[in-house]
């Protein structure tokens, strides 16, 4: 999946180290996007909070706030 305007590092970046969620990001020519891949094990209450985090991340761009991936170096030091 693609979020217009966040790069796939970023958003993936964001999703790691504000939510704990692994996900891939894709550099193609012909696509952008990142990668989530859920399991057999992935629990529907897993798959709401993703798209709950997902949703969070298009409205924080709609709204001109600044990439996920862009959160303060220091704080994403501290919670890895």
């Amino acid at each position: 999946m693609e979020i217009e305007g966040i790069a796939p590092g970023d958003l993936v970046s964001w999703l790691w180290s504000e939510h704990r969620i692994l996900a891939t990001p894709i550099t193609h020519d012909e696509f952008q996007g990142v990668r989530v891949s859920p399991s057999v094990y992935t629990t529907l209450e897993e798959l709401d909070r993703f798209a709950d985090v997902m949703e969070t991340a298009i409205r924080g761009r709609a709204a001109g706030v600044a990439d996920p991936g862009a959160s303060d170096p220091e704080r994403l030091a501290r919670r890895c």
